[in-house]
């Protein structure tokens, strides 16, 4: 019995450390691997930063050649967004396109505040900036510019994917089905609403919409208020001056 007890803990010790072994290979090989990622992604960073010295002209003139960059850019961890300094910015100018971008779409936002309350559409947005800087630029440089102001605390941000909130205030689901259902016209009135919302619902989210400075009221007399808005009209309505 005495030798088998002996055999028992010797088979038992032999497994423990071919086990060890094994976790110890392991763990050699997922620290070369780690080893090799990162000596690959470092080669393909410095082949980018190549790529973009070359093509730099075209990286800020062409938005799709732009827009699949900074997609590679990306894919490997890299912000070409992340600051107005460094390589980014002083060899290339990326970093600095969207700074500046950026700040064209605060002073928009901020000067047609009083008139749409802080809500933009895309188009009407990209419209302006387009006319005022010359520059080609696509509703993705945009939505880039954008994702880097929230540093502001203002509340910028791309609601439904095709407006653009520049103040801090959240907008909730009936107020998100409202601004939905007027992109058909530019505006709305209670009886429209009601085909998405009941009638005290739609009766409160068009008094919080105006509220807020998002919609205008029009109450012709013996007819029935309609609430428009001023960006997601013009955008309706084919307009595109607003300013």
């Amino acid at each position: 019995m005495h030798r088998r007890r002996g055999v028992g803990v010797a088979a038992v010790r032999k497994k423990q450390e071919t086990e060890t072994r094994y976790a110890s290979l392991a763990d050699k090989l997922e620290a070369t691997q780690e080893a090799h990622v990162a000596d690959v992604i470092s080669s393909f960073r410095s082949s980018l930063e190549d790529f973009a010295r070359k093509h730099k002209k075209k990286i800020r003139s062409d938005p799709l050649f732009r827009s699949r960059f900074t997609e590679m850019c990306y894919e490997i961890g890299v912000d070409p967004l992340q600051s107005s300094k460094g390589f980014w910015s002083e060899m290339l100018g990326v970093g600095d396109f969207f700074f500046e971008l950026g700040i064209k779409i605060v002073e928009l936002c901020a000067a047609t505040r009083s008139a749409n309350g802080g809500l933009m559409s895309l188009d009407e947005l990209e419209f302006h900036l387009i006319k005022s800087g010359g520059a080609k630029i696509t509703q993705d440089d945009i939505k880039r510019a954008i994702s880097k102001l929230d540093v502001l605390g203002d509340g910028f941000r791309v609601v439904n994917g095709t407006m653009v909130l520049s103040v801090p205030v959240e907008l909730n689901r009936d107020q998100t089905v409202a601004l939905n259902l007027a992109r058909t016209r530019g505006f709305l009135t209670a009886r429209h609403l009601q085909a998405k919302l009941n009638a005290e619902r739609a009766e409160e989210v068009l008094s919080n919409l105006l509220q807020a400075g998002f919609a205008w009221l029009d109450a012709p007399p013996g007819e029935a208020p309609a609430y428009y808005f001023p960006s997601i009209w013009l955008e309706a309505t084919g307009g595109g001056e607003s300013l």
